[in-house]
């Protein structure tokens, strides 16, 4: 009594391990995505902090440029009394702090017109020393403020002949005794 082939319904397969697989790899690829991000983040925000102090380091030199550039007696007689420096310094360049030259702009207005000023920057060690101060009046005439020794940049080169310590003058190797 055989009413034809026995075809028995074949069992639906389990794909529950396979479905687990798949939530895990979409749970470690968006780990690995969140973990970039964060560490994009914190890269970023220390070159933040590098740059946000060497602008800060700096701030001294163009504060002191425009103080400078104020108390010089040629800026006072073109520009007259007082003087004002309205805003502040902007830095010539864009991105790193260039430590070998930096320089930066300010504008000077006084009772008989304005000027622009541009100082000159290197950093020497930790410190950072102003070199020079570019004036240009409206009216085309530029003149360089150079600020005193002990605000300038002073470069020590060693020489190819050794030195006397006491008179740090040359002296003649010849000269040695034994």
């Amino acid at each position: 009594m055989s009413t034809g082939p026995f075809n028995p319904t074949p069992e639906p397969k389990k794909s529950g391990g396979s479905v687990v697989v798949i939530i895990l790899i979409v749970v470690g690829v968006l780990f690995l995505g969140c973990a970039g991000a964060c560490g994009v983040c914190i890269w970023g925000a220390g070159r933040a902090a590098q740059q946000v102090g060497a602008q800060f380091e700096i701030m001294s030199v163009m504060v002191d440029s425009m103080t400078h550039a104020q108390e010089d007696q040629r800026v006072i007689d073109k520009l007259g009394e007082p003087l004002t420096v309205p805003g502040l310094p902007a830095r010539d360049n864009t991105g790193e702090i260039n430590p070998v030259h930096e320089s930066f702009q300010f504008k000077i207005v006084g009772t008989k017109g304005e000027a622009n000023a541009t100082g000159h920057a290197t950093k020497a060690g930790s410190f950072w020393k102003l070199t020079s101060i570019d004036v240009v009046f409206s009216d085309g005439e530029k003149i360089t403020i150079i600020p005193p020794a002990d605000d300038a940049m002073e470069l020590n080169f060693p020489s190819d002949s050794p030195t006397d310590p006491s008179t740090d003058s040359p002296t003649d190797p010849s000269s040695e005794t034994e």
